[in-house]
């Protein structure tokens, strides 16, 4: 795959993604090893939420097949981030 270089938000905005996933994954295990709900699910949503704003603010930057994947990650992140919160 080659594209053009991404702009340093898009790039901010991915590695923002990738620590809400690993935190998610933390948050995951820590609740299914201890029966309940734990307490990384308000860092995941703030995590989450701050990484779809960054996605959804990258995307006019970009070229239209990234600027539609930073889209759908970004509306991911937030319906993350809000049904963790609920």
């Amino acid at each position: 795959m080659s594209g053009g270089p991404s702009t340093p938000l898009t790039r901010v905005a991915l590695a923002l993604a990738v620590l809400a996933a690993a935190l998610a994954a933390a948050a995951l295990a820590r609740e299914l090893s201890a029966g309940g709900p734990g307490a990384l699910r308000p860092a995941f949503a703030t995590l989450a939420g701050v990484a779809a704003i960054a996605c959804l603010a990258a995307a006019p930057h970009e070229r239209a097949g990234t600027a539609r994947m930073l889209r759908a990650l970004g509306v991911t992140l937030a319906v993350g981030a809000a049904v963790a919160l609920a």
